[in-house]
């Protein structure tokens, strides 16, 4: 019996796959890398999921990985992922009529206090 297990392990181990296994094209696995950096795991919150290990993240690394294989753009993944898990499991937010002032507002902000202290400095000097 353990002689048939040791055979069995044997001819089996070749054909087993790791899920973090990268991919063969090393430009498809960059993509797979930067896409990594811009999941979030819900199951740690605090992390994206590469640097998890929580089986979430092991499951969605294998996923992102089969999809570029199968010749997905990035964004269209990042979409199927927002869609199925919301807007908050991106790193990066989305542009978009409800987010627009938040992208906008910082810079006008600073863009206000620049001019406000060019107005004091040159007021002081006249």
């Amino acid at each position: 019996m353990q002689r048939l297990l040791v055979i069995l392990y044997i001819v089996m181990f070749p054909f087993c796959v790791h899920a973090d296994e990268p991919l063969a094209d090393p430009l498809l696995e960059k993509q797979a890398q930067e896409l990594f950096t811009q999941v979030k795991c819900v199951v740690c919150q605090a992390s994206v999921i590469k640097e998890s290990t929580s089986e979430f993240s092991v499951k969605t690394r294998a996923q992102i990985r089969q999809q570029i294989a199968l010749g997905k753009k990035p964004e269209q993944i990042l979409e199927e992922i927002r869609k199925q898990y919301g807007a908050e499991i991106v790193t990066k937010p989305a542009v978009n009529r409800y987010t627009f002032l938040l992208w906008v507002l910082p810079w006008l902000i600073l863009a206000g206090g620049l001019y406000f202290i060019s107005f004091k400095v040159n007021g002081k000097k006249n």
